[in-house]
C-alpha cells in the first residue's frame, strides 16, 4: 500500500508519518511540502520526499498518482484571512479534486475543523468554487 501526504513536516505531518513508518503492512509513503525534506534525518525508510505546495495543481497531481491512499494535512493556522482562505480552503480543493481525477479509491481529510484557520466563521465548501 502506498500512502500521500500532505504537510508532512508539521506538527501533525510529522508524527503521523512516523507512524506510517512503523506500520508494516505499509510498503511506502510519498511526502509533499513546500520546504525541504529529508527523510533520512528523521530515520525514516519507507518515505519519499516530492517538493511542491498544495496550491500548484501540477505537483499535487503527480504527487496523487498511483497512491492508494491520499492524506491532507497541509494547512494554516496562523495568517490573514485572505492566506488562510487561499491555503487551507483552495488548497484543499487543489488535493480533492487531484485524487479524483487520479481515481483513487481511498480518501482520508484530516483537520477539517482546522481549515478554516482565525478565518471568519460560514460555512465553506472546498468542492465549489468560491467556496
Amino acid at each position: 500500500m502506498t500512502v500521500a501526504v500532505t504537510g508532512p513536516t508539521g506538527d501533525i505531518g510529522r508524527p503521523f508519518v512516523g507512524a506510517l513508518e512503523r506500520e508494516p503492512r505499509l510498503g511506502r509513503v510519498v511526502g509533499m511540502a513546500r520546504s525541504a525534506v529529508d527523510p533520512t534525518e528523521d530515520g525514516w525508510t519507507k518515505t519519499e520526499y516530492v517538493r511542491g505546495d498544495i496550491l500548484d495543481r501540477a505537483p499535487v497531481h503527480r504527487l496523487v498518482e498511483g497512491v492508494d491512499v491520499v492524506v491532507h494535512l497541509a494547512f494554516v493556522i496562523m495568517g490573514s484571512d485572505a492566506d488562510t482562505r487561499r491555503i487551507n480552503v483552495d488548497g484543499s480543493r487543489s488535493v480533492f479534486e487531484a485524487a479524483v481525477a487520479s481515481h483513487e479509491d481511498v480518501m482520508a481529510a484530516a483537520l477539517v475543523a482546522a481549515m478554516l484557520g482565525n478565518g471568519p466563521p460560514g460555512v465553506y465548501n472546498v468542492a465549489a468554487p468560491g467556496g
